[in-house]
Formats: C-alpha cells, sequence, structure tokens
C-alpha cells in the first residue's frame, strides 16, 4: 500500500482506480490503519472495497493478526528527509538546520502511535548496540536520561540506518473489523526463520500468525467460524493465487495438511521473544510428507515452488 496512516482513504482509491482501469485483480496488502487518529477509517476503506466487488473488480484484502506492525526505524522519519537514498538521508540526520523540522515531523508520528513507548527496537547492525533490543525508546531514553529524539537520530546514524523496530500503532476494534469482512484474508509477510540459527527479533508473525487468528480471533473472540478461519488460510489464498490443486483436502489434490488440537492451540513467540514455535500442532504435512510429527521436525524437505496455472 502506498500508505496505511493518514493518506489511507487515497491510497485505497488510488489501488482500485487502478485495479478498475488495468482490469487487474486487487489485492490490499495489509488492509490496517496506523496511528490513533486513523482508527476510524477502517469501516469507509471497507465499505469501498465492497463497493468495488459489487462493481465486478476481483478485490480481496489481507490482514496479520497483531496490532504492531514491523518495519525500518527510519519509516518514523518523513519521507523528505529520506529521498535520494541512504546516503543523502544520513547526511541530513547530521544537517542542524534541519534537525528542527525532522525533530517536529518525526514527533507527530510518534504522538500517532501514542509515544516513544511504542516504537520496541527489535534489530540492530553493531553488536555493541544489541541491549538496546526487545527495549522501547522510550525505555532506552529514561534509563540513559537522554532526548528520545536526539538518541534516535544518534542510533541511526551510528548503525547507518539499519535498525529494524516494531510500532503498536493499530486498534483491537479495528482490526476485528477487517477480519470479519469475508474478503480478508489470514496473511503474513514474514520471512523464515529458526530459533537455533536466527538472530534479532522478528515481529512474532514470523512464528504465531495463524495459530494466533485460531487461537485469538476465533476461539476466544468468535469472530467467525473454525471453518471461515482456515477457509480464509487455504483455499480463499489459494483460490486467489490461481493454485488450483491446493488449500483444499480432496482427491487429486496436494496433501499439504495442519493437524492441531484445537482447545491447545496457541502462538507463544512475542514481541521480546519471538523466536517461539506455537503450541498445539503435533503433526504438519507437506506434499504428503510429514515435516512435523509428534511435535518434532523430521528433517524432511518435500517443498517445492509452487506456480499457478
Amino acid at each position: 500500500m502506498r500508505n496505511e496512516a493518514d493518506q489511507l482513504t487515497e491510497a485505497i482509491e488510488e489501488a482500485i482506480a487502478i485495479a478498475r482501469n488495468s482490469g487487474a485483480r486487487l489485492q490490499v496488502s495489509h488492509l490496517k490503519a496506523q496511528n490513533q487518529r486513523n482508527w476510524g477509517k477502517q469501516k469507509k476503506v471497507l465499505e469501498m472495497l465492497q463497493t468495488a466487488r459489487d462493481a465486478g473488480i476481483d478485490v480481496h484484502a489481507d490482514r496479520y493478526p497483531y496490532l504492531a506492525f514491523s518495519t525500518g526505524l527510519s519509516s518514523l522519519f518523513p519521507l523528505w528527509c529520506r529521498e535520494g537514498g541512504n546516503g543523502k538521508f544520513l547526511d541530513r540526520l547530521q544537517d542542524r538546520s534541519l534537525l528542527g523540522r525532522i525533530r517536529e515531523d518525526v514527533e507527530r508520528k510518534v504522538e500517532g502511535l501514542s509515544s516513544w513507548g511504542a516504537v520496541l527496537i527489535t534489530s540492530v547492525a553493531l553488536e555493541e548496540d544489541r541491549p538496546y533490543q526487545g527495549k522501547t525508546i522510550e525505555q532506552i531514553a529514561r534509563s540513559q536520561e537522554v532526548d528520545p529524539f536526539e538518541f534516535t537520530t544518534q542510533l541511526m546514524l551510528k548503525e547507518e540506518a539499519r535498525v529494524g523496530m516494531v510500532g503498536f500503532g493499530m486498534d483491537e476494534a479495528g482490526t476485528e473489523e477487517v477480519f470479519r469482512w469475508p474478503h480478508t484474508m489470514i496473511a503474513s509477510d514474514a520471512g523464515a526463520y529458526s530459533p537455533s540459527r536466527s538472530k534479532g527479533m522478528p515481529h512474532p508473525r514470523a512464528y504465531g500468525t495463524f495459530p494466533r487468528a485460531i487461537a485469538h480471533y476465533q476461539r476466544e473472540r468468535n469472530l467467525m467460524s473454525l471453518n471461515e478461519m482456515v477457509r480464509r488460510m487455504t483455499s480463499l489464498p489459494a483460490s486467489k493465487l490461481g493454485l488450483t490443486d491446493r488449500g483444499v483436502i480432496a482427491a487429486g489434490t496436494w496433501a499439504d495438511i495442519v493437524l492441531f488440537d484445537y482447545a491447545t492451540i496457541q502462538d507463544r513467540a512475542t514481541y521480546v521473544a519471538p523466536h517461539q514455535f506455537p503450541a498445539g500442532i503435533p503433526y504438519v504435512l507437506v506434499n504428503g510428507v510429514p515435516v512435523v510429527e509428534k511435535d518434532r521436525q523430521t528433517g524432511a524437505l518435500p517443498g517445492h515452488v509452487l506456480r499457478s496455472v
């Protein structure tokens, strides 16, 4: 999405217009409203998307079941400050004639999240800065008795802008509203991680997206039936991607099967301890081959690249 915050409505309008004029299918990824002042926009954009569907446009959305987004810490800084690449961005951070304007824009964005306590550092490049991982900028600034903006600016310069963050910017009510729309898929764009090999602190969606959707939004919040929640994770996205032999259990299709215990399935990854596998999933089959058996990885690698037909 071009924008998920102050210009969310305009971004949705643009996406729909592109789909309408080109004939392309539209997937809004991810559908969310960042910052408190935008939380009321979900209802409006869902109405816009439904109107587009009613007009014959193939429109869907997806969303991960968390209230925080994951991105680079540089995203707190205004676009004009980052124009021209990383080198020019770092030069501007050292230009004292620009710092007042930069501070104003950054603090406005942080205010939209609520405070510096909503900005959690998840990754750094330098070993000496590792202690910052898993802490909010508010916590760090308070412990060091420094101004949070000045700390952030100096960290960006020192790390050459190679800092990851999680921002707690979305609301529960809006998230549930997005999930209630029958054309919203459950999805995550997290990379693949291993507790024994991966460093840093990725967004917990890397380990917990689908278990959390079932455990929290279906079992606890009862936003939809279990069958419908599973459809949002399987046959709906497979159909959107044109994968006719995936996403369903039927004769002639590939056996990609997850066996879970409905009473115990639960995400365990957190923002400060993300490298944790979920509970309640004792068996996973990929192309009919067990890759998790009795809660243990088998070491089998039966997967392959999928292409739509």
